[in-house]
């Protein structure tokens, strides 16, 4: 027997992981989490010890990523790492590969299993558009476009597509054929890469230190509603993201660390002259050259 879905009384909400907000409150830092969202707003900075504070809980984040289990796990264990938190992330996986093959055709499922394990090697490129030879050496969209559609429904990546002209509205330009893929939580990233909790925290030379931190962003603008999009001019630059916001198409540049030198935003700024542009990384919040800096640990704010 059929029965209708009854349009209209059901309220259908999107579940994501947790974000560094809410993880600052799981660690019961709810004042660092005020005079952050106090600076993003008035653009003035944190005092040291407190952006280094911030800092250090958001590598944290970033290695543990917002699955609750794993985030749970690090606050039973006295918000400290222990040794479960890796076997909780593979499982969690696991969980994600069974799907796979109870929900789709075994041979979709093996398409769809490839394309997810691509992503560490799509992210660790210098340019992370999505490449369907790094699934397989005779990949191409025919032949994954499903795996990738089944992947972004079920919620376990997120889509980036190419923005050649950047003008309201955004998704009016979308180039379906040049995209990014990122996973739904950068600390499943990290278990997939194989990367220890060492590299994230402690190694500040880390090569994929850079992979992490642009999925890390995606997914935090993802949680918060934001539409997906990136901004490239043949080889010549490429913002990370851009934003629709009430000022207009705003250009959004992601650094791993304090080096904040970027040649990508310069060429969009003098071409498209937005109202402003914003610049995520280590460096502490400001506003200088019509440019607002905005710490990783507060792109949740955006």
């Amino acid at each position: 027997m059929k029965t209708a879905f009854p349009v209209g009384k059901v309220q259908i909400e999107y579940m994501y992981p947790i974000d560094f907000e809410e993880f600052l409150l799981s660690v019961e830092e709810q004042r660092l989490s005020e005079k952050i969202q106090k600076s993003f707003v008035e653009n003035t900075p944190l005092i040291t010890a407190l952006h280094e504070k911030a800092m250090s809980l958001y590598r944290t984040f970033l290695f543990l990523g917002g699955m609750p289990a794993v985030v749970r796990e690090y606050i039973e264990y006295g918000n400290k790492f222990s040794d479960k938190i890796s076997s909780i992330k593979a499982d969690i996986i696991t969980g994600y590969t069974a799907d796979m093959a109870k929900y789709s055709e075994n041979v979709n499922s093996i398409k769809i299993l490839n394309v997810y394990h691509s992503i560490k090697e799509q992210l660790a490129q210098e340019q992370t558009k999505f490449r369907y030879k790094l699934v397989e050496e005779k990949g191409n969209k025919q032949k994954y476009e499903t795996a990738i559609e089944w992947l972004l429904q079920a919620g376990l990546l997120l889509h980036c597509p190419l923005i050649s002209d950047p003008v309201r509205p955004l998704n009016s330009d979308k180039n379906n054929k040049s995209f990014k893929l990122y996973l739904s939580d950068v600390g499943l990233l990290v278990h997939l890469a194989n990367v220890t909790q060492f590299d994230v925290t402690q190694n500040r030379n880390f090569i994929y230190i850079g992979a992490l931190t642009e999925n890390f962003v995606d997914q935090t603008l993802a949680t918060h509603n934001q539409k997906l999009y990136y901004w490239n001019s043949g080889n010549e630059a490429e913002v990370d993201f851009l934003l629709s916001q009430e000022q207009g198409i705003v250009p959004c540049e992601v650094k791993s660390a304090e080096n904040v030198q970027a040649k990508s935003l310069a060429v969009y700024i003098q071409k498209y002259k937005p109202q402003y542009a914003i610049r995520i990384s280590g460096k502490n919040f400001g506003f200088e050259n019509n440019i607002k800096s905005v710490p990783l640990y507060a792109a949740h704010c955006l």
